[in-house]
């Protein structure tokens, strides 16, 4: 399946490019923003999109070459919650140890 040019594409792997198989690169480069390397809980923070400072930004496609390093440089843009009939959403990268479990005591 293709993907449209003009809807820009994002990817959170999970894993480091060298760990993928051929058919996961062809798909990486598709993408025009790939997240990647596994999320490590030690190095937590504040990070735009990613969960922890070992994650990485790239542009397989190039598309946002020129401004990665701002977006790899930019804080994350927190954590939104949804309640909606008993249910919780969750939407962005907490930022803190434990922060859902947090809210979720603080809801029961």
């Amino acid at each position: 399946m293709l993907l449209p040019k003009e809807l820009d594409k994002m990817l959170f792997t999970g894993y480091d490019y060298n760990e993928l198989n051929q058919n996961q690169i062809n798909c990486y480069n598709m993408f025009d923003l790939v997240i990647e390397g596994k999320f490590d809980n030690k190095k937590t923070g504040n990070f735009l999109w990613r969960g922890s400072s070992n994650q990485e930004i790239k542009s397989p496609t190039n598309k946002y070459q020129p401004i990665l390093k701002d977006l790899y440089n930019s804080k994350s843009a927190g954590l939104e919650i949804n309640i909606n009939n008993k249910e919780i959403i969750y939407y962005g990268i907490p930022t803190k140890n434990n922060e859902i479990k947090k809210i979720a005591n603080l809801l029961n």
